[in-house]
């Protein structure tokens, strides 16, 4: 056990436990009771791609890293059919969420931590607005994060121990944080800065860094050679990185949930200027060097702030819990903690059981569209409808088609015009419309999901009633 049995009786022990367990429950009730996002409907349809034999990129539209999907295809392949994917795939999502916790509190332990303290840390991670809302997700960000924690330890380990095996597995790992996703490169920009430090110290034995670097650009180098290989690496590099460049998105974060990360940055100075703990040292540098994008930009989306929260829980089992678990009146401060997190729990809780759309809602709606369709048949929707078309041939799916990045207006693509839909309907005659589609529109240099630009404008209905019967939220073709 985490907590040593001998332990059991004390008090300091049942609140440390009681207050992790009221940090978890919130999460817990998001993750199974929020709808399905877009992000998540797009990688479970990327993966039935890949499972379909399709390469990503060159066959169909992309703009993340692909090692999520390909690690997840048994997941995919197994539940793909089943209308509780929803909740499997937030099963998923519950551990990742868990590998994360445990490299955090591994790291702290690392520092020095209590087990108290470390517990703590986290558990905390699960307490962050941001893990709640985007970590319950489906989504490689998870995968990211755990890839460069597990890094980072064997990083600092290698630092303890002077063991090149634990130098060439942190690259590694670093390295499939990257092949995740790509923002990880934000974090391995104050990696470099450490890595000059530690070099001008010593504390890196040359060999020791060529070595394992070396192993690293070896991968890149086969990575490179496989999408060449697939006719993949053109598009690769235009949809994951030039036109991910280009986008711009209005911020769905809201200036409030950000002020835990300004006390954070407080924290994150303090312990880089006045403690003597090389590990927390490092990892304050890294949310302090990180942290400045908060300053310049705010994010887009809740998800930007994953990495923020797995080293600000590192920070704060440092700054707050390790001296917290030391007080006199530590339990009943943990309690009263508890219990605030345990009504939030709850408020949140009640407020999903009115959701109209809530998970079981997306089951039903599967569910009903695995019923009606078949793998092969073609669907006309896209990632911002609630039917996600997961496993199908879905025009238009996703903001894009290979071929289409010109959606986008801006100062790169040249403009062209968006599909003609009801000459889709007509030419391919897809077995699924689904109502109520949101075309995407570029204004000027920004790309918004305009709800002015109608779906049905210019749709023959004479056609449509014709040929498919209406459902409601989606048109099935008859003939």
């Amino acid at each position: 056990m985490i907590l040593k049995n001998n332990l059991s009786k004390s008090p300091v022990y049942w609140s440390v436990w009681i207050l992790a367990l009221c940090m978890v429950a919130g999460y817990l009730v998001s993750a199974f009771t929020s709808g399905f996002g877009a992000d998540e409907r797009e990688h479970i349809h990327a993966i039935f791609m890949i499972l379909d034999g399709r390469v990503p990129y060159r066959d169909f539209f992309e703009h993340h890293h692909p090692l999520f999907w390909y690690l997840l295809q048994p997941f995919v392949y197994f539940w793909g059919d089943d209308p509780s994917v929803w909740v499997y795939a937030r099963g998923v999502a519950v551990l990742l969420n868990v590998g994360i916790v445990y490299f955090i509190y591994k790291i702290c332990r690392l520092a020095g931590l209590s087990v108290y303290g470390a517990f703590l840390a986290g558990g905390s991670w699960f307490a962050f607005f941001a893990v709640q809302k985007s970590g319950i997700e489906f989504r490689p960000d998870l995968l990211m994060i755990l890839f460069y924690l597990a890094g980072l330890y064997c990083f600092f380990l290698y630092l303890q121990q002077k063991r090149y095996g634990w130098l060439l597995v942190s690259f590694v790992l670093f390295f499939c944080s990257f092949l995740t996703l790509q923002k990880v490169i934000f974090l391995f920009a104050g990696q470099f800065f450490i890595l000059l430090r530690l070099f001008f110290k010593k504390r890196i034995l040359w060999f020791d860094f060529m070595a394992s670097g070396g192993s690293v650009l070896v991968l890149c180098f086969i990575a490179v050679w496989a999408l060449a290989q697939a006719g993949a690496l053109g598009v690769y590099f235009q949809s994951n990185w030039l036109l991910n460049l280009q986008i711009r998105v209005m911020p769905t974060v809201e200036i409030k949930h950000l002020y835990i990360f300004i006390a954070g940055a407080v924290c994150g100075g303090g312990v880089l200027f006045c403690s003597k703990n090389e590990v927390m040292r490092d990892v304050a540098f890294l949310y302090l060097f990180i942290g400045v994008g908060l300053l310049v930009w705010r994010p887009w989306f809740y998800q930007y702030l994953l990495p923020y929260c797995a080293l600000l829980a590192i920070i704060f089992g440092y700054v707050i819990y390790e001296p917290l678990i030391k007080l006199k009146w530590a339990p009943l401060l943990m309690l009263v903690l508890a219990c605030l997190l345990a009504k939030q729990a709850y408020d949140k809780w009640r407020l999903s059981l009115n959701d109209a759309f809530r998970l079981s809602v997306y089951h039903d709606v599967l569910a009903f569209m695995l019923e009606k369709t078949e793998p092969k048949d073609l669907v006309l929707g896209n990632g911002e409808d609630m039917v996600a078309t997961l496993r199908h041939s879905a025009l238009g799916y996703y903001w894009f088609s290979v071929g289409s990045l010109a959606t986008l207006d801006n100062r790169m693509f040249s403009k062209r015009e968006l599909p003609d839909y009801d000459l889709i309907i007509k030419a391919r005659k897809p077995k699924a419309v689904v109502n109520g589609f949101w075309r995407n529109c570029a204004l000027g240099d920004m790309y918004i999901v305009n709800r002015d630009c109608p779906f049905w404008e210019g749709i023959d209905k004479d056609y449509l009633n014709q040929h498919y019967t209406d459902y409601g939220f989606v048109f099935i073709r008859k003939d």
